[in-house]
């Protein structure tokens, strides 16, 4: 389930786990893409056929899992850390977990 344009602007303004992982070099987008990203809301990723295959499949997957391990789940969630720049888009979270 790709994520909304909502999303998109919340991420723009903080830093996710993808954005680390390009700060450090390993993605395929580079520090400078993540800068323009970022600062002027340039994307230069639009995506490859394994982030459209994630897209396809993830709410799919989601619900299996949920329904193996007997919890009710919350898909697409934002999240972000009061005070800091840091954000996270998650898949799935667990919202009522057997104790």
């Amino acid at each position: 389930m790709a994520i909304t344009e909502r999303q998109r602007l919340q991420r723009q303004r903080s830093i996710g786990g993808s954005d680390i992982a390009t700060l450090l070099g390993h993605n395929n987008r580079t520090q400078y893409d993540l800068w323009l990203e970022k600062k002027h809301g340039v994307t230069t990723f639009d995506g490859n056929d394994a982030t459209e295959f994630g897209d396809v499949v993830e709410a799919g997957i989601a619900d299996w899992a949920a329904g193996k391990l007997g919890v009710k789940i919350r898909k697409n969630v934002y999240r972000r850390v009061k005070g800091m720049p840091f954000h996270a888009n998650l898949d799935a979270l667990v919202m009522d977990a057997p104790e």
